[in-house]
């Protein structure tokens, strides 16, 4: 039974032999004249070689000792063994349903089996592309380029998110797509919410210039005409005057950035364009 209690965990911490109890067995052993077959390997080179009845004590106390030994060893196989069954993700994500069940049977040995995939979405990437012509618009367009912030670039998705999301420019190609004459760009962006998924689309809205004195005016309230865009201004008298504006690049699909024309104070007509004429008196009602 020694060497079965050795091997259990919760007896090996315990197994072995007191001092007193070696010396018990070693007189029995020198009672019956007999040595354990197994101690030949521990006595071999001593002066005690071939000598049947010539055991030592501390030869007697290493024989005993070593079932505990092996008892160890084996209970590190097992352990490690064990630890070979259980899977652990090297980080924190999201996994997909599995199609195997508690019991299957999974030959790996031939090919790996995939039991599921993790997806690791803390942070995503954003691959984008933009024209070759838009790309050379950035490099002519010197008007305050340094104040930029490349590192918190507008994102937006097709429904209103919760909060809002910001990415980083990661990567930009380094030649341009003769099929396509488009430009690959990449930008990292945290999920720090946990609402993005791997493959949503997105709008990246990729800046390339500052223009310090623009405005945003709503696109709807941008009429076209022979001399080019206007806008209908009320003045103080609440009266519609005809205004010719430079326009610049659509924001957020809605909002028309204007480059001149107006000032940022003034009141412009948003409803009712078919309506509104140049001169005529209105009842402005203001909306921000």
């Amino acid at each position: 039974q020694e060497y079965t209690m050795a091997s259990e965990e919760r007896f090996s911490a315990y197994f072995g032999f007191t001092e007193k109890e070696v010396d018990l067995l070693f007189a029995r052993r020198l009672s019956r004249n007999v040595i354990p077959a197994a101690s030949a390997h521990i006595i071999q080179g001593s002066k005690f070689q071939g000598q049947a009845n010539a055991v030592t004590r501390e030869g007697l106390k290493g024989w005993y000792d070593g079932y505990i030994k092996s008892a160890e060893a084996a209970l590190q196989t097992a352990l490690t063994n064990l630890s070979y069954c259980t899977v652990r993700a090297p980080m924190d994500g999201t996994v997909s349903a599995s199609t195997h069940s508690v019991g299957n049977f999974l030959n790996g040995a031939g090919a790996p089996v995939i039991l599921a995939t993790l997806y690791d979405n803390s942070v995503l990437r954003a691959d984008f592309y933009i024209e070759d012509a838009s790309y050379l618009r950035m490099l002519a367009n010197d008007n305050n380029r340094s104040m930029i912030n490349y590192d918190s670039i507008p994102v937006r998705f097709s429904e209103q998110l919760p909060h809002s999301y910001a990415a980083k420019m990661q990567y930009i190609s380094p030649d341009i797509n003769s099929s396509t004459g488009t430009l690959q760009l990449r930008a990292s962006l945290d999920n720090t919410y946990g609402e993005l998924r791997d493959g949503m689309f997105a709008t990246v809205s990729l800046p390339y210039r500052v223009e310090p004195h623009a405005m945003l005016v709503r696109d709807a309230s941008i009429s076209t005409d022979q001399l080019g865009s206007y806008i209908y201004v009320v003045n103080d008298s609440n009266r519609v005057v005809y205004t010719p504006v430079k326009t610049g690049d659509l924001v957020n699909d809605s909002m028309r950035v204007v480059l001149s024309g107006v000032s940022p104070d003034a009141n412009y007509v948003t409803d009712a364009m078919l309506k509104v004429r140049a001169g005529m008196e209105v009842k402005p009602v203001l909306k921000k």
